[in-house]
């Protein structure tokens, strides 16, 4: 505040366990109105909503409800404060259940780390009716106002000498993703079924890129909210090629055609920046990947066999059970 200007006022809302009084989260701070004369005068829980009494200026007394499951995106900032974290690191875990080592892993990187953790639990309207895969992009309209922001699959976990992925992937301008050499005949018969959704876009396999680990900047808000408006307006067409005629994937053959036609500094990452596809490359049976050096593992396309009994979610928890010391 400078000399002889009302002081300036900011909220935050903070989660306790309600039995530990263990802290959970809290939301970044906001402002009811304005930044400056404002006092909150209490919080009312009452079945869905969150009540929220504040002054403005010592002499009005007003109200505003919340949804309680919304709570959190809906409150942001109009005008932020200096020194607030600026980098996010999510997950989408729309109609699945995240394996709670997954959670607990990516919970404690990231308070390592300092940067915001948060698992997208629900559809945004727009995408009501459409497959969960598509919410990762809508990540600038439900949590605005990072700096940088980090995607990470449910399926997945940080290596425990995982780095500062937002200090060592700083440059603000570029797109980051892995290179991806998985299944060849799925990553070519995908390119070739969605190439016709663009005019002369490059359908080259050996620069293609998974989706399951994204970091990018504020600077890519305009490219998210274009390819979002791409899905929309090729709703139909997605749908059709997604369940019967190319049935290759939801999101990321759309995605790497997209980029190449956007014209997007993409810089692939090595596969060790996100080691997937463990099966196929045989390193998973007795846990052979712990071996190899690597950012973080994703576990997908895992076989039933080599998974047991509780399929790759077990599978993840027995990888927990057996490095979780190390942490």
């Amino acid at each position: 505040t400078l000399k002889g200007e009302p002081s300036t006022y900011y909220h935050s809302i903070v989660v306790f366990n309600a039995e530990t009084l263990e802290y959970i989260e809290h939301s970044v701070p906001f402002v009811f109105e304005r930044p400056q004369i404002e006092f909150s005068l209490g919080l009312v829980i009452r079945d869905e909503d969150v009540i929220l009494g504040y002054s403005t200026w010592d002499r009005t007394c007003k109200i505003k409800s919340y949804n309680k499951k919304d709570l959190f995106n809906t409150i942001h900032l109009k005008d932020e404060p200096a020194n607030i974290n600026k980098n996010l690191l999510y997950m989408v875990a729309i109609g699945i259940n995240i394996p709670p080592s997954a959670k607990e892993a990516w919970s404690r990187y990231c308070k390592k780390i300092g940067c915001d953790f948060k698992i997208i639990t629900e559809l945004s309207e727009k995408f009501k009716g459409r497959k969960p895969h598509w919410e990762r992009y809508n990540i600038f309209e439900t949590h605005p106002g990072y700096d940088n922001y980090i995607y990470v699959d449910v399926d997945s976990l940080p290596h425990w000498n995982c780095p500062d992925l937002f200090e060592e992937l700083s440059d603000s301008n570029k797109f980051y993703a892995v290179k991806e050499l998985g299944n060849l005949e799925w990553i070519y018969k995908g390119l070739e079924g969605y190439k016709d959704l663009f005019e002369k876009v490059d359908t080259s396999w050996d620069n293609y890129v998974a989706s399951g680990f994204l970091k990018f900047s504020k600077n890519h808000k305009n490219l998210f909210e274009k390819f979002v408006d791409f899905e929309i307006k090729n709703r139909y067409l997605l749908i059709e090629k997604e369940d019967k005629t190319v049935v290759r994937g939801v999101d990321q053959n759309v995605l790497n055609l997209f980029l190449r036609d956007q014209k997007v500094d993409l810089e692939i990452l090595p596969e060790s920046y996100s080691l997937g596809h463990l099966y196929l490359k045989c390193i998973d049976k007795g846990h052979y990947f712990l071996n190899i050096p690597c950012k973080l593992w994703q576990f997908n396309g895992m076989s039933a066999e080599g998974c047991g009994a509780g399929g790759t979610q077990n599978f993840i928890e027995q990888t927990w059970n057996k490095i979780k010391h190390k942490y």
